[in-house]
């Protein structure tokens, strides 16, 4: 069992994967080898040569470094690809990583040093090259060597310095395992990714853990090279997913105007953590066995569809027509959670897809179901145990993961 766990989440881009691990390897010291490291690497189904440049790391750093590639069967976005990843880490000090980092030598000792020294010290956090807020340094360099003059040089500067942060890039985080054990993973509401990390770090703060960027650390981060090749996906997650954060959190602003705190700072005060509301499981086993339930028997055919409502890029309106034009004997329930979107924005939408059916009057009054409960992820495999199917939606990375759920927590779900 290692001490320190590191992730890294990949899609394609294997010149930067290549380039983040060989710098990540080559910069730890002795003494956290012999104190034993894992690099645990989800590949989210990559389509280029990402696992052939990992496996060839792999054969390099055998015996020296323990290196777990995980190959996904499809892309299942950053938020849960990062839970798989936590899913199998073993260590007690655990570090999320984007795959388009470099690392000088000592980046690491600052930050374990931090946590080691503050026990309300629940995340540590480097200064970046590219980031948003305190972390960010701004500076754009050429060559390995230059990185390495500049972080040394940086953080004898900042040495000593620590800065807390009620928000931190979730490009580099290093965290202690207890955090972990209290808030869980991802929210699976964040989908793709976009505000996943917001929502990772408001949870942190609330469950009484400090988060803190350490002076001693600097990381180069080249930032947004995976997500700028998909584009219109990501633009579409950014808009949706804000949303669900203000909502979420309360936080007024020009996406919530009715928020009811008008900043964070003001929303974490007054929020009290609870598990069954603000711990995210990042194992589906784990959903199962805080959720055991007899299936219930149906006298009609109940479908279920779950989807990321508010992201144009979501084919839910393809998949919502295609039903009701051939529903046969089955009601189809819809589940909208207010914690993550307006009610009537979506049912906006829902009216829009349905105007041109034939019947439309029938199918809003007694086929389609709407279910607007907020369901803490404790009770989420209670409430799908009420369906006979669950429905598939084309690039839709929160319907991605209700489907894999289902799959994996019961015997009669059918996925259609």
């Amino acid at each position: 069992m290692a001490r320190y766990s590191f992730i890294m989440v990949c899609y394609n881009n294997c010149d930067l994967t290549r380039q983040a691990l060989e710098s990540l390897l080559e910069s730890f010291d002795l003494n956290y080898k012999n104190l034993g490291v894992e690099v645990i690497i989800i590949n989210n189904n990559s389509n280029d040569e990402t696992f052939e440049v990992i496996q060839s790391i792999k054969a390099d750093y055998k015996g020296i470094i323990e290196i777990v590639l995980v190959n996904m069967e499809e892309n299942m976005g950053y938020s849960i690809g990062l839970n798989v990843g936590l899913s199998k880490a073993t260590g007690k000090i655990i570090t999320v990583l984007n795959n388009d980092l470099i690392f000088s030598n000592g980046w690491f000792k600052g930050l374990t040093e931090a946590l080691d020294r503050d026990s309300s010290l629940g995340v540590a956090v480097p200064y970046l090259s590219y980031a948003s807020g305190v972390q960010n340094v701004g500076v754009l360099l050429d060559s390995p060597q230059k990185i390495q003059a500049f972080a040394s040089k940086f953080t004898n500067e900042h040495k000593g310095s620590i800065i807390n942060l009620n928000r931190a890039i979730g490009a580099c985080l290093t965290m202690k395992r207890e955090v972990i054990d209290l808030i869980g993973g991802c929210d699976f509401w964040f989908g793709l990714g976009m505000y996943d990390d917001d929502d990772w770090c408001s949870r942190i703060r609330v469950s009484g853990y400090k988060i803190a960027v350490i002076g001693d650390s600097f990381v180069y981060h080249i930032g947004n090279a995976t997500l700028s090749k998909n584009s219109e996906n990501v633009t579409a997650a950014i808009l949706s997913n804000c949303k669900k954060f203000m909502r979420k959190w309360n936080l007024k602003g020009n996406e919530y105007p009715e928020g009811l705190y008008t900043n964070r700072e003001n929303s974490l005060e007054n929020t009290v953590y609870e598990r069954k509301k603000h711990f995210f499981p990042v194992k589906y086993e784990d959903y199962v066995s805080v959720s055991q339930t007899e299936n219930i028997k149906n006298q009609i055919n109940k479908c279920l569809l779950v989807a990321d409502w508010t992201n144009f890029k979501s084919e839910w309106q393809r998949k919502l027509v295609q039903f009701l034009s051939n529903y046969n004997n089955s009601e189809l329930h819809l589940w909208i959670p207010p914690q993550y979107f307006d009610k009537k924005e979506v049912m906006d939408k829902i009216a829009e897809t349905v105007q041109n059916l034939e019947n439309k009057e029938n199918l809003l009054g007694s086929i389609l179901k709407f279910n607007y409960d907020n369901i803490s992820p404790d009770l989420l495999i209670v409430f799908m145990k009420q369906f006979d199917n669950v429905l598939t939606v084309e690039n839709d990375y929160v319907n991605k993961f209700i489907v894999n759920l289902a799959k994996a927590s019961s015997n009669h779900l059918i996925v259609k």
